[in-house]
């Protein structure tokens, strides 16, 4: 009765330090307004979409080099301009050159959006990058309700749309690989071009990424040096006392069996 008491007070105290899902993230998960991360899955490469001249796409026919997704309705006049804006400014801080280490990929979530108002929205962000930029190395797509539902399954990307003609939806970058697995999701209204290599260089290598959990568990965020720092701490703590419980275990189970062999 006293190991199992044990056992029980250890256990509490790693669920402690790790830590389940909080209230917040329960309550996005109910309205569907999440990002339910989806390493190492392929998107849908026979998914269709209309790129800024209204052409019909494959996504298998863009890819050959990582890309860098993202997901926003074009009518939008708060969140997804910060995102795109966010995503011009570090691409002209890139040491990276487009369309030869990487290529970008905005897809419209709404199926209202028009090529027309892609394309517009495209020549507005390319004149925000602050480094020469080709134009075929950023792509709008817009595409129907069925495509784009295929696309944001894969992708985790769960979003709903308000009675006010916008959209709920969570806010980050899809890093894809060359063969369109998903390898990093990037999230925030802003970028560093640190991040963001290291993204692109590990997609290039086919190197799947950690998921935002363990990121944010085993790494903290360093303000003054803007870099994502070891937790050393928080990690050995959490190694020493899984190693102390799983001694503890074995310590009763050697006692059982010797027990049993007594008889």
């Amino acid at each position: 009765m006293k190991s199992f008491l044990y056992l029980t007070l250890f256990l509490a105290l790693i669920f402690s330090l790790i830590g389940g899902p909080s209230s917040a993230d329960d309550t996005r998960t109910q309205e569907k307004i999440a990002i339910e991360e989806k390493l190492g899955q392929r998107i849908p490469l026979d998914a269709s979409f209309r790129n800024e001249e209204g052409k019909e796409v494959l996504l298998k026919e863009i890819l050959g080099k990582p890309i860098i997704v993202s997901l926003v309705y074009l009518k939008c006049s708060h969140t997804c301009p910060l995102l795109l804006g966010a995503l011009a400014e570090v691409l002209g801080r890139l040491d990276l050159k487009p369309l030869k280490d990487y290529s970008v990929l905005t897809i419209s979530f709404d199926e209202e959006d028009t090529p027309d108002l892609a394309r517009d929205k495209k020549k507005n962000y390319l004149q925000a990058i602050t480094t020469p930029f080709p134009e075929s190395a950023w792509r709008f797509f817009t595409g129907d309700r069925e495509n784009i539902k295929k696309f944001t399954d894969a992708v985790g990307f769960m979003f709903r749309r308000e009675e006010s003609g916008g959209f709920a939806h969570p806010v980050a970058l899809i890093v894809l690989s060359p063969d369109g697995r998903i390898v990093r999701y990037v999230y925030g209204r802003t970028f560093l071009p640190f991040d963001l290599t290291m993204a692109i260089t590990e997609a290039d290598k086919g190197k799947i990424g950690l998921s935002r959990g363990v990121l944010l568990y085993c790494f903290s965020y360093d303000q003054p040096g803007k870099r994502y720092v070891f937790n050393i701490l928080k990690v050995f703590g959490t190694v020493m006392i899984v190693s102390v419980v799983s001694f503890f275990l074995y310590l009763i189970v050697a006692g059982r069996r010797s027990q049993g062999g007594t008889k």
